[in-house]
């Protein structure tokens, strides 16, 4: 069983395209798997999707944090 984290940072731009735009705000609680930032139409890149469970804790132009609980 792997260890639970207490937070993570996801970067919104994940290679080569553009960086995804947040599609949720600080504060919101966020479930495994919910989509956290999109790519808009026609554009390259990779929407960012939530590894844990938990809170958004912050948002920068660079990524997002959530926090576990």
């Amino acid at each position: 069983m792997e260890p639970e984290v207490a937070c993570v940072t996801l970067p919104l731009r994940q290679h080569i395209g553009i960086s995804a735009v947040p599609c949720v705000a600080p504060g919101e609680r966020v479930t495994r798997g919910q989509l956290l930032a999109d790519i808009p139409a026609d554009a390259l890149g990779a929407p960012v999707h939530a590894s844990i469970d938990g809170q958004v804790s912050a948002i920068t132009e660079q990524a997002i944090t959530l926090v576990r609980g």
